[in-house]
Order: C-alpha cells, then sequence, then structure tokens
C-alpha cells in the first residue's frame, strides 16, 4: 500500500497491522524535480497471545501415576 502524505506532515500511524507479520515501510522526500532517497525500515509485529484456546483436549491415564495429554493447535 502507498500513502502519499502532506509535505506538513512527519508521522504516520497505522492500525491495521497483523499479528506475527513483516513490514517494510518505505520515506522519501519528493520536490519539483524528482524523489529523494528512500529511508527503510522493516519491522516484525509481536504474534501476541493465541486468540484461543487448544483444540481437541484430551486426558488418558496410562498407570496409577501418569497420564497422557494432548492437544491440537488453538483455531
Amino acid at each position: 500500500d502507498e500513502k502519499i502524505l502532506n509535505a506538513e506532515i512527519n508521522s504516520f500511524v497505522s492500525n491495521t497491522l497483523d499479528k506475527g507479520t513483516t513490514y517494510e515501510f518505505r520515506v522519501s522526500a519528493k520536490n519539483e524535480v524528482d524523489y529523494g532517497e528512500r529511508a527503510v525500515i522493516t519491522i516484525t509485529t509481536p504474534d501476541g497471545a493465541p486468540s484461543g484456546a487448544p483444540q481437541n483436549f484430551t486426558a488418558a491415564g496410562l498407570t496409577e501415576t501418569s497420564v497422557r495429554l494432548t492437544w491440537d493447535l488453538p483455531a
């Protein structure tokens, strides 16, 4: 996505980023001649907490003193 801002603006906030995703941001100035050199930064957003509980959680007694627990990742 490209966003062109007024010359008076020197900051920008994006509230639509996804968790656990890498983004590259580029900024350059433009005058009547052309664009200048780009400043580039790459960030990765944190994964965040899982959005739900583990699925298909089961417990099976193996002996009098042990149990096997199994589950699938959250949806």
